[in-house]
């Protein structure tokens, strides 16, 4: 089933994540598979994808059209925050290096491991991590392909 592009480079749009709603800015519409930070984006002209640059990591990903929505301004400005509200969200877990932990991404649940607290703005292959003491991140590093990325508590679970 083909679908038309109805977002453009540059749109603010959200989708559902493990832990509540994320936002991003679309970077491109994809019909063919591309590799973007280590992943494979699976694409075509009948299954085309977005890539979007998530808001609060900086990672960019694979999204499929109907998963996607305009972003109103108040989630925009507030959906960081609203997730790690989230009572009984294994995200507000304090990680230690080494820690196994798993997120939710476009393409299901991924694994890693913490490879350290972010405590300031950091450079990750060319992407800022916004990461403060009153708002951490933890630099992760994922099993499947190897890519560190940056995450926040909220979006990680621990793996026993």
């Amino acid at each position: 089933m083909a679908s038309q592009q109805k977002f453009h480079k540059g749109d603010r749009v959200q989708w559902s994540s493990g832990q509540g709603t994320a936002t991003g800015t679309i970077e491109a519409y994809i019909t063919e598979e591309q590799t973007v930070e280590g992943q494979t984006v699976s694409a075509s002209s009948d299954d085309p994808r977005y890539l979007v640059k998530n808001s609060s990591t900086g990672t960019v990903t694979g999204h499929q059209p109907e998963t996607l929505s305009i972003a109103d301004s108040s989630t925009a400005d507030s959906a960081s925050s609203a997730s790690s509200k989230d009572s009984g969200s294994e995200g507000s877990n304090s990680f230690q290096k080494g820690d196994r932990v798993q997120w939710e991404t476009a393409q299901g649940k991924t694994t890693g491991t913490i490879q350290k607290k972010l405590t300031s703005e950091t450079d990750i292959k060319g992407y800022t991590a916004k990461a403060s003491k009153e708002d951490p991140q933890y630099l992760v590093k994922s099993d499947s392909t190897g890519a560190e990325a940056a995450h926040k508590p909220s979006a990680l679970e621990p793996i026993d």
